[in-house]
């Protein structure tokens, strides 16, 4: 899987877009880099994590084990699934519940947004797309 972590809103939310085939060392990966994000930064930090892969190498065990001891940032506000898949908007759903973040799952990026402002109001009306 391809993956990439970077600020959609700096110091308050955390954009991971995830492509290609999912696999379990891609996705601790991730999780360490945007928890690195999180640390830096003052509570809440939102997480939209964009699920477009083609499809997961990834069994709800391996999931559930890399979720139970992938580091935790404190500073976390909601952890909100994106994908069009409703397969993966449950795993991903399951996976955030797992990590302790409250959760919501999208269809899409806009409605993920849409969300995290009615969700956190100190968010600005204006959020860039990924």
């Amino acid at each position: 899987m391809a993956y990439e972590v970077r600020w959609l809103l700096e110091n308050r939310i955390v954009y991971v877009l995830n492509t290609g085939i999912g696999t379990a060392d891609d996705v601790i990966n991730s999780m360490r880099e945007s928890t690195a994000l999180m640390e830096n930064s003052t509570a809440p930090v939102h997480i939209i994590i964009d699920g477009q892969t083609e499809r997961n190498d990834i069994s709800l065990g391996d999931l559930l084990t890399v979720m139970r001891t992938a580091p935790r940032s404190k500073n976390i506000g909601w952890a909100v699934y994106v994908s069009e898949s409703k397969m993966n908007r449950f795993f991903g759903s399951i996976a955030s519940q797992i990590a302790g973040a409250q959760t919501k799952a999208f269809e899409t990026l806009p409605e993920a947004i849409a969300f995290l402002q009615r969700a956190d109001i100190t968010l600005p009306e204006s959020i860039p797309l990924a």
